[in-house]
């Protein structure tokens, strides 16, 4: 019940300043696994986690994955890279691949952080 309690309260702190963290690089993942951390086993210790069973199979198919997942992008980036910048080669002078972009924003402005227009 205690960890229902924590777990609403992280959430309505959260909802609280949200607004006021939405121009800026903290996002509510980096929020709630920061919470996690310091509300779990390894921080505070006021949540517990269930206890896995099979918990070493599990860590071993994560770690499989991420490194197979690590090493088929470093094999394939360079070569696919390249059969893609041979394919936009033979492409028409007016093929969208080829047309000049605008650089997009990288974030929102807050409201909160814009003076009032007078």
């Amino acid at each position: 019940m205690v960890d229902l309690i924590v777990l609403a309260c992280v959430v309505f702190a959260f909802a609280i300043v949200s607004r006021r963290l939405e121009g800026t690089i903290i996002t509510a993942p980096i929020v709630f696994v920061l919470a996690g951390v310091l509300l779990g086993s390894s921080g505070l210790d006021v949540v517990e986690a269930p206890r896995l069973t099979g918990r070493d199979e599990i860590m071993m198919v994560v770690a499989s994955t991420v490194l197979l997942s690590v090493l088929l992008h470093g094999v394939t980036a360079a070569p696919l890279s390249a059969a893609y910048a041979r394919r936009v080669q033979r492409m028409a002078h007016d093929a969208p691949e080829k047309q000049e972009t605008l650089e997009a924003s990288r974030r929102r402005e807050s409201t909160l952080t814009q003076a009032p227009s007078a």
